[in-house]
Parts: C-alpha cells; structure tokens; sequence
C-alpha cells in the first residue's frame, strides 16, 4: 500500500494527473475493486452535488480534518491512497506524510514540472505560468494566490518518512 500525495498550484492538472495515477495503480496491480485506490482532495468539500465548486473559507479547516479522517480510513482498509492539494508548504503536507508512517505505507510525493522551470527562469517565466494557470485552473482561484503559489513552493526530498519524489507533467512546458 502507498500513499500518494500530488501537488502543486491551482490549475496545474492535480486532479487529472490523480485520475490517470489511479487508473495505472488499476492497471499494474489490477486491484479488487474493492480495493481500487481513493482519491481525495480537500476541494470535493466544496463541490456541491451538480459538480459546481462553492469556496467557503469559514470550511477549509474543517475541510482538512475531513479529508485527513477519510484518508486514514481507506489506509486502514488497505486501499492506496492518493491526495490531490496544492501542499505548497510542509506544514500543509505534513500530516499526511506521518498519517503514512503511522499506517506503515510507503510515501510518494508528485510535484509538478512547471514548479523548477518557473524557479530557474525567473519572473518572467513565474507570471508567463501563472497567467496560463489561471486560464486553467477551474476553481476560480485568484492570480495573485497562483502567483504565491509558485513563489512559495518548498521542494521535499526523499528520506526516511517519504520513499520518492517524481515529477508529473502539467502540459504546460510543451
């Protein structure tokens, strides 16, 4: 069993890289569907049920906590597990790295490729992405957060609670 944790800024393909994660897991493992891999992310708690997305900071705490409780069930189950947050910081992954040490689940860490571009280049490049984040991203999310998004974006390396740290590729570069 693996915990997943994919992220990156807002509109940078978290959710649809999760989906195709999920649909591989399936595909290699060939899973029970029992046991198909779960998907999470703190922003279903803001999806109503006509799929329209309704941002509620008086929730996002609770949102959190939720999603926590909902991935340490499916690890207990026995599920992989795949998490789809904007994670910028550590103190926002975190949790979720102990949640796998406390399970006994090896961690993989996806970071979008768009992230060490930006930082190599500069601010040209930073603004250039973000502009096309934003055309992307689907939760209405300002310039201003997607531009701090990058800017604020702390790398995490392989050690001993997380196993791997790969790259996922946003479309974005091409």
């Amino acid at each position: 069993m693996t915990l997943h944790l994919v992220r990156g800024p807002s509109g940078c393909g978290k959710s649809t890289f999760a989906e195709k994660l999920r649909d591989e897991i399936i595909f290699t493992m060939g899973v029970d569907l029992i046991l198909n891999p779960a998907i999470h992310s703190t922003d279903d708690w803001f999806t109503t049920k006509d799929g329209e997305y309704k941002f509620d900071k008086r929730f996002l705490s609770r949102a959190h906590t939720e999603t926590t409780t909902r991935v340490m069930e499916d690890l207990y189950l026995g599920k992989d597990v795949i998490v789809a947050n904007t994670f910028i910081n550590y103190w926002e992954i975190a949790p979720y790295i102990w949640l796998a040490k406390l399970a006994g689940v090896d961690c993989i860490i996806y970071e979008p490729d768009l992230i060490g571009y930006c930082h190599n280049l500069g601010e040209d490049a930073t603004q250039e992405v973000a502009h096309k984040l934003l055309e992307r991203c689907i939760h209405g999310v300002p310039y201003s957060t997607i531009d701090s998004h990058i800017d604020n974006f702390h790398y995490l390396e392989a050690n001993q609670l997380i196993k791997e740290v790969k790259q996922y590729t946003t479309g974005l570069l091409e």
